[in-house]
């Protein structure tokens, strides 16, 4: 394991004892080491955590230059933007995330029909929760989102 791996282990620690300064700083040691876009997403991840999605934006931006292959920038970076009130800027990258093989698509798509349904479009939104759900079956936050949706905006015949 190199050195950045380690310094994202550490992070990761960090940030599930909530202790985000020093998850932080273990993610920048990690791409001051070897730039990563692994590192890039952690980082970004945090900052999200904290309120600071512009700060997130620039560092996915950074993550997606550094290894344009990596869908967990993608996403994320789409994500980010819905988080920014710009839903319809992020479905192109939450695209891109399924494009270049997100290791976890049912994401991507949960993303996907959120960023639809904050765009007022159920239906584009009910069919992305159900293909997170045809991903993975038992992903709780695709199958609450599809049932509120549900509850809300009954499915047009």
């Amino acid at each position: 394991m190199a050195l950045s791996d380690d310094y994202l282990e550490l992070a990761k620690e960090y940030c599930e004892s909530d202790d985000l300064d020093r998850a932080t700083y273990y993610c920048q040691r990690s791409h001051q080491t070897l730039e990563n876009a692994a590192a890039y997403v952690d980082e970004a991840l945090i900052e999200m955590v904290r309120g600071r999605f512009d700060t997130a934006h620039d560092l996915l931006r950074t993550a997606i230059d550094v290894d344009p292959t990596y869908g967990n920038g993608w996403n994320n970076l789409g994500a980010c933007l819905v988080g920014l009130g710009r839903p319809a800027e992020a479905i192109p990258y939450l695209q891109e995330a399924l494009r270049v093989g997100y290791e976890t698509p049912e994401k991507a798509f949960y993303n996907l029909g959120f960023a639809y349904e904050k765009l007022g479009e159920p239906e584009q939104a009910r069919r992305q929760y159900e293909a997170a759900l045809a991903a993975a079956p038992e992903y709780r936050l695709a199958r609450q989102a599809l049932d509120r949706l549900n509850e809300q905006e009954p499915r047009q015949p």
